[in-house]
C-alpha cells in the first residue's frame, strides 16, 4: 500500500488530494466517499484526477452517503476521531445551516463539470409544468430542507412544502404538488414526465471537508463564546446567570478572582489544569465585554507585543 508521501501524479487542474489531506493539520484516519450511485463514479474520477488511486490509495477509504459525510465528521470528531471527507458543497452548505455549531471547515472545492448534463454540473432547480400560483405547494427533497426554504423565500411571499425522501418529480407529474425544487442532472426525468425548470437555485461541486483544527479550532470557538456572552449582556435572558453578571459587576470580579485561584490550584499539583483554564477564559471574556471591548482589541494588543520581541 501507498503511504500519504508516495504521491500519484494529480492532473493539472486537480489539486492534489493527499497535500490538501495534510493541510488539514492533523493526518485523516479515513477519507470518506459518497457511495451514493449518482455522485460516487465522478468522485472516483475526480480522486484518480488529484493523485489518489482508489484501488490502492495510501489511506483507509469508508463509503457512505453524501448527505450523511458531514455529519459522521463533525459527530466522530467530537468523540476524538479525525476524518475527513467528500460530499457535495450544497449538502455540506445545508449541514452547516442546519447545524450552526459544527465543528467543520472547507479544505477545498473541486469543479464539478460532467458533459451530458444539462447545466453541465448537477443544479438545484425549481421544478413543474408551468406557471405556479401565489402560493405554491412545493415537494422538497429532505436533504435540501433549509436551502429549499430560503430560496423559495425569494420567489414566494408564502408557501407550502411538503418532505420527500426522493421522487418529487413524481408528485408533481401526478398533480399532489405544484412544484418541487431538487436536484437536475441529465434532464432525462423532467422529460418524461413533461416537466420543466422554471427556476436554477444553484449549482453542485465537490467539498473536502475535514474538522476544525488546532488555531482554527481554538479561535473558532473562542468567538462563538464571545459572541454567546455578548449577546447575553445585550440582551438579557430571564434565569441566565451570565446576563446576572453584567447587572453586577462585582460578580465578574469575584468570579475572575475564584477561577485564576483554581488555576494555581490545579497547576500546582492537580490533575483539571485545561477545565479550569477553560471557567477562567470564559470569566475573562465576560471582563473584556463588560469594559465594550472585543476580541479584535486583544488581538491587535498581543500583536503589538510580538513585534516588540
Amino acid at each position: 500500500m501507498n503511504t500519504i508521501d508516495e504521491l500519484k501524479k494529480p492532473n493539472m487542474y486537480r489539486e492534489n488530494i493527499y497535500s490538501l489531506l495534510k493541510k488539514t493539520g492533523k493526518e485523516p484516519e479515513a477519507l470518506l466517499v459518497p457511495k451514493n450511485s449518482g455522485i460516487r463514479p465522478y468522485c472516483e474520477t475526480v480522486l484518480s484526477e488529484a493523485g489518489m488511486d482508489i484501488g490502492n490509495p495510501g489511506i483507509r477509504v469508508e463509503f457512505y452517503r453524501a448527505e450523511d459525510i458531514p455529519a459522521i465528521i463533525d459527530q466522530s470528531f467530537r468523540k476524538g476521531r479525525f476524518l475527513a471527507g467528500l460530499t457535495g458543497d450544497d449538502l455540506f452548505d445545508e449541514y452547516k445551516m442546519r447545524n450552526p455549531s459544527n465543528l467543520l471547515a472547507l479544505t477545498n472545492t473541486y469543479d464539478w463539470y460532467e458533459e451530458n448534463a444539462m447545466f453541465k454540473r448537477p443544479a438545484l432547480c425549481l421544478i413543474g409544468k408551468g406557471e405556479l400560483p401565489e402560493k405554491p405547494r412545493v415537494a422538497v427533497n429532505r436533504k435540501y430542507k433549509q436551502t429549499s426554504r430560503i430560496c423559495l423565500s425569494k420567489d414566494f411571499e408564502d408557501f407550502d412544502v411538503q418532505l420527500y425522501s426522493g421522487d418529487t418529480e413524481n408528485t408533481v407529474a401526478n398533480g399532489l404538488n405544484d412544484c418541487c425544487v431538487e436536484i437536475v442532472f441529465s434532464g432525462e426525468t423532467l422529460a418524461s414526465l413533461g416537466l420543466q425548470v422554471i427556476k436554477k437555485y444553484r449549482f453542485s461541486d465537490l467539498a473536502l471537508i475535514s474538522p476544525l483544527y488546532g488555531g482554527a479550532l481554538f479561535g473558532e470557538l473562542m468567538m462563538r463564546e464571545y459572541d454567546t456572552i455578548r449577546n447575553r449582556k445585550m440582551f438579557p435572558k430571564l434565569g441566565s446567570q451570565t446576563s446576572k453578571d453584567f447587572e453586577d459587576p462585582e460578580r465578574i470580579t469575584r468570579k475572575l478572582n475564584e477561577e485564576a485561584y483554581e488555576v494555581v490550584v490545579e497547576f500546582l499539583g492537580g490533575q483539571r489544569i485545561v477545565p479550569e483554564l477553560a471557567d477562567l477564559a470564559f470569566r475573562a471574556m465576560e471582563a473584556l465585554i463588560g469594559k465594550d471591548a472585543t476580541l479584535d482589541d486583544l488581538a491587535l494588543e498581543i500583536l503589538s507585543r510580538q513585534k516588540c520581541t
